[in-house]
């Protein structure tokens, strides 16, 4: 990919000796996963910050790589995708459109290894063209309306990723 790669993996891997050093000398930015979290709110809190920034690299142009399942796994199929993506998407899509910028893109992309219990050992890229998304929620001024629209928002895409990961799990 042309640019900076800004990459999202879960907390606990930083906490693995040489591989936590290397992820955060590459730039890997960690997001918190509740279950996992010491202290809960102040793993939201931080979580809040971080797909604020990650927002404004989509939205500014950036790319972002993230794993949507949350998980790593050597399953055939795909696992149930969380929502993290689809909301790190609808504050870039508003902060693009406030800002005047072009919307970002979701392109799926599905990585199949010939063995997965041994280290890698061969691996398929499999890179769909970019996803068409529904329309934005209509901004309104009544809170509670506009955290529904946009809740039902993030669960439409979200399904939307499962339904495109599945398609290009082969």
């Amino acid at each position: 990919l042309p640019g900076k790669l800004t990459t999202v993996a879960k907390h606990t891997l930083f906490r693995i000796p040489f591989l936590g050093r290397l992820l955060k000398a590459s730039g890997v930015v960690p997001i918190e996963r509740p279950s996992d979290a010491k202290d809960a709110d102040a793993s939201r809190v931080r979580n809040a910050e971080r797909i604020s920034n990650l927002s404004s690299i989509l939205a500014q142009g950036g790319n972002v790589l993230i794993f949507p399942e949350g998980v790593t796994h050597a399953d055939a199929g795909v696992r149930r995708i969380r929502s993290g993506a689809a909301r790190i998407l609808l504050a870039a899509l508003r902060e693009a459109e406030t800002s005047g910028l072009p919307r970002p893109n979701v392109v799926p992309v599905g990585l199949h290894y010939s063995e997965s219990q041994r280290f890698r050992e061969r691996a398929a890229v499999v890179v769909e063209r970019s996803m068409v998304l529904p329309e934005l929620p209509p901004l309104v001024p009544d809170l509670k309306q506009q955290d529904a629209a946009n809740r039902k928002w993030v669960d439409d895409v979200t399904q939307l990723f499962s339904t495109e990961l599945q398609r290009v799990n082969l």
